[in-house]
């Protein structure tokens, strides 16, 4: 699955620039649920430019388990 979020366009600046996203809380998902659901996933994150030049790019996993009782 890939998904992509359009920050907008900023010019050089002085003072850093913060972006929240996904930008509203009802575009947050929830992790599925179910045996088959279980695992290990992997992500790949990039920030890449109109120019298509990436300026930071990281990976990391997550792992779905079944609650503890």
């Amino acid at each position: 699955m890939t998904q992509k979020e359009m920050l907008g366009s900023y010019g050089p600046q002085r003072e850093a620039h913060t972006v929240v996203f996904p930008r509203r809380d009802d575009e947050w998902e929830q992790a599925p649920s179910g045996m088959l659901a279980r695992g290990k996933y992997n992500a790949l994150s990039r920030f890449v430019d109109d120019d298509k030049q990436i300026h930071l790019e990281f990976e990391y996993s997550f792992q779905i388990v079944k609650k503890g009782k």
